[in-house]
């Protein structure tokens, strides 16, 4: 199977601004009670990637999973607002990246339309949607 690079696919599209979606390997060990991820390797893996399209002037939508709950069933302890401070400091943000709470109702499409270019967001933990 022959795979294209960034720059193959984002230079056949228009120059307006895009958002990309990423799918990251969120599953990380961590402290759910302090935030703190153990260990930031599988975070680290996307960074390349996001700051790529990020440095094309993409906002980047970034989505994965924490563990296997239970589909449809919440978990604070599994939600990918655990990994926020962590994404910041791997991203070297400003800011923690905007997140969808309930990413089933506060779809893709809402925030694409609220990031602005450069802008890096993350949907909740893909393993809650029980579809």
């Amino acid at each position: 199977m022959d795979y294209h690079t960034l720059d193959e696919v984002t230079s056949k599209l228009p120059t307006e601004p895009h958002t990309a979606l990423v799918r990251i390997d969120a599953d990380v060990d961590a402290d759910y009670s302090t935030k703190k991820v153990a260990d930031t390797s599988r975070l680290e893996a996307c960074k390349a990637t996001v700051d790529e399209l990020r440095t094309k002037g993409y906002a980047v939508i970034l989505a994965g999973h924490i563990k296997r709950p239970p589909p449809g069933e919440y978990s604070s302890k599994l939600s990918t607002s655990n990994l926020l401070p962590a994404l910041q400091s791997i991203l070297d943000l400003e800011e923690h990246p905007r997140f969808a709470f309930n990413w089933e109702d506060d779809f893709v499409e809402c925030m694409s339309h609220r990031l602005e270019s450069g802008e890096v967001g993350i949907l909740d933990n893909l393993r809650f949607s029980s579809g």
